[in-house]
């Protein structure tokens, strides 16, 4: 059975992240990737690109594993449903001020991760 990680990304999304970026760029090693999915320890993953920091800096695997991922998360932002989705997968400034505007015209978005920001910071 696959392990669900904190932010929500498994091993198969790894590998369809690797899908994404195969497609995006025809000169990326799918196969791989997909291995080096695989490899990454499951225990205590961040469930973001930090994972990747799991390979040697400047190793094939450690620059798919980032580029990968990357991609994933751009491609998830740009098909982000929910507030929570554009925190979870869109860079904070203008892309996420963009994915907040496009799954809620209301501003609720903002408000309510303003509100978390607030929170986190008075209780510190």
């Amino acid at each position: 059975m696959q392990e669900e990680i904190r932010l929500g990304r498994s091993e198969k999304e790894c590998k369809e992240d690797c899908d994404t970026t195969a497609r995006k760029n025809s000169d990326f090693n799918r196969a791989r990737c997909q291995r080096d999915c695989e490899s990454l320890d499951n225990s205590g993953r961040s469930g973001s690109c930090r994972d990747c920091n799991q390979f040697s800096t400047g190793s094939n695997s450690y620059d798919r594993c980032w580029e990968s991922c990357e991609t994933g998360n751009a491609q998830r932002c740009k098909d982000a449903r929910t507030c929570n989705d554009c925190n979870t997968y869109c860079a904070r400034g203008s892309e996420r001020d963009s994915c907040y505007r496009d799954v809620d015209r209301r501003n609720r978005c903002r408000r309510s991760s303003e509100d978390e920001f607030e929170g986190a910071m008075m209780s510190e």
